[in-house]
């Protein structure tokens, strides 16, 4: 959810990750009567205590849609994203009703895939939280080191397009959430949706396109 950078060297010492059976206590119960929980839901309704928000990170680059692709593309490979690999899975890569489980900050997040397209001309992977609410100190960096946000819950879209013909692409890459403290949420998701996609982009060798929408030649 993320983005946290790693050394090279880290980042290749990571194991691949540990399948955990009492994830799979999620897969026993259905995706769809999971969702009729508000808890669950693509646009939550926020639990007591909570209040809704969303926030919206978009960007046009001058390469190939594939390559984005190639980096993000996985559920279950965020290195690119959180700067590591989740520390157990279960279910298939890009299935829906997978889910990953991450330690942010010593809070163990369980997130649960609910849309995975994967064409030629659009990628998307959508998630959302499926063990909230929770607690999480250390959010944003800025802040006090020891202010907690609680998380009530959130879901996350990614969607990646091919444009121009197939030679640049759109990104857009969304939160919705339902926080105690909607300013810091905000700033999660805004940090780490447009540094994640920067980063990617600057390994790719990729341009912004700025202006009126003029295609690159």
């Amino acid at each position: 959810m993320w983005a946290k950078s790693l050394p090279n060297d880290q980042i290749q010492s990571i194991p691949a990750p540990e399948v955990r059976q009492d994830l799979g206590t999620y897969a026993t119960t259905s995706l769809s009567a999971r969702n009729n929980d508000h808890h669950f839901k693509v646009d939550p309704k926020c639990p007591a205590g909570t209040t809704s928000g969303f926030e919206v990170y978009t960007a046009r680059y001058d390469v190939p849609a594939q390559q984005f692709y190639a980096k993000v593309g996985s559920f279950y490979d965020e290195v690119w994203y959180i700067g590591l690999l989740p520390n157990a899975t279960h279910g298939p890569d890009n299935t829906i009703g997978s889910i990953r489980e991450i330690d942010f900050s010593g809070t163990i997040l369980h997130e649960q895939l609910i849309k995975s397209t994967h064409t030629t001309a659009l990628l998307e992977l959508e998630w959302h939280l499926v063990n909230g609410p929770i607690d999480v100190t250390g959010a944003v960096t800025d802040n006090p080191p020891e202010e907690k946000i609680l998380f009530g819950s959130y879901t996350e879209d990614l969607r990646v397009e091919s444009i121009c013909e197939g030679r640049a692409t759109f990104i857009t890459f969304t939160g919705r959430y339902c926080f105690d403290k909607r300013n810091p949420a905000c700033e999660v998701f805004d940090v780490a949706h447009r540094s994640s996609i920067e980063a990617v982009a600057k390994e790719l060798n990729a341009t912004l396109i700025k202006g009126d929408g003029t295609c690159p030649s």
